[in-house]
């Protein structure tokens, strides 16, 4: 999967605004700069089983682009 795939497959997951990643399907959101924690998903949402640190994730996607 090349670095855009990545990037366009983590934003249907996530959106960033203002400094908070934030869960698309549960709207449940985290402070970038608390990106070393967990995501804490609400309960009952699909994406709990994903990607636990999408703060992590991206960084790594950018990471990839240099």
């Amino acid at each position: 999967m090349t670095s855009t795939e990545q990037l366009i497959e983590w934003n249907a997951q996530w959106r960033l605004v203002n400094g908070s990643i934030t869960c698309r399907a549960c709207q449940a959101e985290q402070k970038e700069a608390e990106k070393g924690t967990a995501f804490v998903h609400a309960p009952g949402c699909g994406n709990a089983c994903r990607e636990i640190n999408p703060g992590k994730a991206l960084d790594d996607i950018a990471a990839s682009f240099t």
